[in-house]
């Protein structure tokens, strides 16, 4: 029996050893890595190696992974940088329009001398309605002599500067020229000669810079000579180192003498008025030497209509102003009573003074001198010589 046990347990022994042989077999690929990798730990201990290199490979795996996903996001808000810089060119370009800004069917652009002299032969030759005038550069007329625009042809037009200048604009009016084409005896003479019945003018951003006018028998204004019923706005204009020779040697001895004509109503922005209703806004004046008969001012020499008022100027300066006036002897004109119509802002039909009434709306003035040439240049001030008063205009009758 003891045999029996004896040999069972044997043949056991050996199915187990067959089965275990098997599945060596089977591993042994994985077994052999492993004892390399087992080999390879073993050297790296021997070798002094703080840490087995199994444990550090699954730890660095996981920081570098989430490492390179962070960087991504990093450099991508970089890109948009590009556009914003795109931006700030716009916003230059802005500032610096060029011509094809403007639709040759609504402006008219201006960018030399040039420009501005054939303008006036477009105005002359075929009109100007409904557009605007633009200018992109400072114009300089030295070496030209301007012809003034003739307003009669023009309607609804603004003459835009964009903060530019107009310098040395040159205006020589002989009588003799004007008077044999027009027999007109009182033109307008300025930027813009006579502004007609129902013309619609508009002036911004713009200033004139050492203009001279020589002028007969005119109505002189450095914008505008005269207006005949149309409308203008004056928004944001200068006008600096203007000088006007209305040529005052006049005989004023006797009412009927011959003498050599002289000009009429001259100011700083516009000589004279017949009806139409004007504004002038941010408007300033500054060194003015005019002379003329009679009707002489900062802004407007003379208004005929009474559609202008204290009102009509706001924020508006006269500095630095010489007025040169002259009378001759008439029934209406007399010794003891000459009318030296001359004030500061302008000149009204009342004759009355509004110095103090346009000062109330906000308007200045400083070194204003007003000189009689009858009178061997005697100088008056605002503060002793103005426009008569109400009981002087009623004591000459």
């Amino acid at each position: 029996m003891k045999k029996t046990h004896v040999l069972l347990f044997c043949l056991t022994l050996v199915l187990a050893l067959s089965v275990t042989m098997l599945l060596a077999s089977c591993n042994g690929s994985t077994e052999n890595e492993t004892d390399a990798v087992e080999s390879a730990d073993d050297s790296a201990v021997l070798e002094g190696a703080t840490e087995p290199p199994v444990t550090e490979a699954p730890t660095e795996a996981p920081t570098e992974a989430p490492a390179d996903t962070s960087e991504a996001p990093t450099e991508a808000p970089e890109v948009p940088t590009e556009p914003a810089e795109d931006t700030n060119d716009q916003s230059d370009e802005t500032k610096a329009p060029s011509p094809d800004d403007y639709p040759e069917d609504e402006y008219v652009v201006i960018q030399t001398a040039d420009d501005l002299m054939a303008l006036g032969a477009l105005v002359e030759e075929e009109g100007l309605f409904d557009m605007t005038v633009v200018f992109l550069a400072d114009i300089d007329l030295e070496g030209y002599e301007w012809v003034p625009l003739n307003g009669y042809n023009m309607s609804y037009v603004t003459f835009d500067g964009l903060g530019h200048t107009i310098k040395n604009m040159t205006i020589n009016y002989n009588t003799e020229r004007e008077l044999a084409e027009t027999g007109d005896t009182f033109l307008g003479c300025g930027f813009v000669g006579t502004v007609g019945a129902g013309c619609d003018l508009e002036f911004r951003n713009l200033t004139f810079e050492d203009a001279y006018i020589t002028a007969r028998e005119r109505h002189v204004g450095c914008l505008v000579g005269r207006s005949l019923g149309g409308t203008c706005t004056f928004e944001n204009i200068t006008v600096r180192n203007f000088t006007v020779d209305g040529w005052c040697d006049y005989n004023n001895t006797l009412a009927d003498t011959d003498g050599y004509p002289i000009c009429f109503r001259v100011a700083g922005i516009m000589g004279a008025s017949w009806g139409g209703y004007h504004t002038f806004t941010n408007v300033t004046v500054e060194n003015i030497d005019i002379s003329g008969f009679h009707n002489l001012a900062g802004i407007l020499g003379y208004d005929a209509s009474g559609a202008v008022s204290a009102f009509s100027f706001e924020n508006c300066k006269v500095e630095n102003a010489k007025m040169t006036f002259s009378y001759c002897l008439s029934e209406y004109y007399t010794v003891d009573m000459p009318r030296k119509f001359v004030s500061v802002f302008y000149n009204s039909a009342d004759w009355v003074d509004n110095i103090d009434e346009c000062v109330e709306m906000g308007n200045t003035y400083t070194n204003i001198s007003f000189l009689d040439w009858t009178d061997d240049y005697a100088e008056y001030t605002p503060e002793d010589f103005r426009s008569w008063t109400e009981e002087e205009k009623e004591a000459a009758g």
